[in-house]
């Protein structure tokens, strides 16, 4: 019902079923992960990164959109080699996915991880 009342740059309708549904259950991966997309549209990177870290690790077999969105907000807090492994993994389970091969190539270039994982 959350993710029914965001907007592709507002969450405010849903952060009251957010809040609600992580005080009934704070390990939720699903409520973390909408939160984390939440946290990410309102530019607070360091909240969406913790919330896509705690997401993935609850997840048993995290999609590779999860990894790439952590990817982004590791990216975005400042954190680029921590970003290419988000990536990394997304490339593990998506391998054509070009915009996941798009942020690995122009990270790589920037911390210097060759493509030795290709």
């Amino acid at each position: 019902l959350a993710l029914a009342r965001t907007t592709s740059t507002s969450c405010v309708r849903a952060w009251p079923l957010l809040h609600r549904a992580i005080e009934i259950d704070p390990k939720h991966a699903d409520t973390q992960r909408r939160m984390a997309d939440c946290y990410l549209k309102e530019g607070r990177v360091r909240e969406a990164e913790s919330m896509y870290r705690q997401a993935a690790q609850s997840i048993p077999n995290p999609d590779a959109m999860l990894y790439f969105m952590w990817g982004v907000s590791l990216e975005n807090s400042g954190q680029s080699t921590e970003a290419v492994a988000a990536y990394e993994r997304a490339a593990l389970i998506e391998p054509d996915n070009p915009f996941v091969q798009q942020k690995l190539n122009a990270l790589r270039t920037v911390t210097g991880r060759h493509l030795e994982n290709r």
